[in-house]
């Protein structure tokens, strides 16, 4: 049980500092199992950077930056691919190089919503909460729909300790998009933050169903089994992603 104890109390300081980089972000350790093929040859770059965020959603980040980087060879100026790096080098705690990637990205869309956001990201990971706001409130702004900054927000509104305003935040997210896996994830730190693990454990479980790599829904239900002294399914779960399972 001691060792089991230990495992999580690594997975704890693991998870806890990926929690301030972005809510989709990623990885530690990276793999490089699968490099981009054929690198020489034409490529859809729609197609190929939606593999590439794939990738990144998966925790598969030597994949992603090197798909990543084949789409910058075509098209040095692809917005999405630019952010895409910049949240790859955030992961790897490398922020000016995540800082310097963005700023490419100005010269190409300077209002584009989602760059804006990815400001406020880095903000975040950086410890900026206060920071971070202005650059999601931007972001709201030129795109009042765009759920993704108001998760920044919700989320610079939690590093804040403010949680009640962190979670009306994401309910209304919710509320117009019911997966949407970045704010019940954190909906269900709030919950945990509460003490009510079950409601917690229900969001994080939610959050699995439709995106099985989501770092901060499983290190929430890592906690909550723990406290259910339930070792077995911790060690199920650290599973899920390849870079926990050296801790276990």
């Amino acid at each position: 049980m001691k060792k089991q104890l230990l495992a999580v109390s690594i997975l704890f300081i693991f998870v806890f500092s990926q929690l301030i980089a972005p809510s989709y972000g990623r990885e530690f350790v990276i793999s490089n199992s699968t490099p981009v093929q054929n690198a020489a040859l034409p490529i859809n770059i729609a197609s190929t950077v939606e593999r590439a965020e794939e990738l990144f959603k998966q925790w598969r980040l030597g994949e992603a930056e090197a798909t990543f980087r084949a789409v910058l060879e075509r098209d040095g100026k692809n917005l999405r691919s630019l952010i895409g790096l910049a949240r790859i080098e955030q992961t790897k705690y490398n922020y000016l190089k995540a800082e310097s990637l963005l700023e490419r990205a100005v010269s190409v869309d300077e209002d584009n919503p989602e760059l804006i956001a990815a400001f406020g990201e880095l903000q975040l990971a950086v410890e900026e909460p206060e920071k971070a706001s202005k650059y999601f409130s931007r972001a709201l702004q030129a795109a009042p729909s765009y759920n993704l900054a108001r998760v920044g927000q919700a989320r610079a509104d939690f590093m804040l300790r403010d949680y009640n305003k962190a979670e009306k935040l994401l309910k209304q997210v919710i509320s117009q998009d019911g997966t949407n896996a970045p704010a019940r994830a954190l909906l269900a730190n709030i919950y945990l933050e509460a003490n009510q693990n079950d409601r917690a454990a229900q969001e994080a479980e939610k959050v699995i169903r439709v995106d099985p790599y989501n770092v901060n829904a499983i290190f929430t239900l890592c906690l909550v089994r723990v406290a259910e002294r339930k070792p077995d399914e911790v060690r199920r779960l650290a599973q899920v992603v390849p870079s926990l399972l050296p801790l276990v």
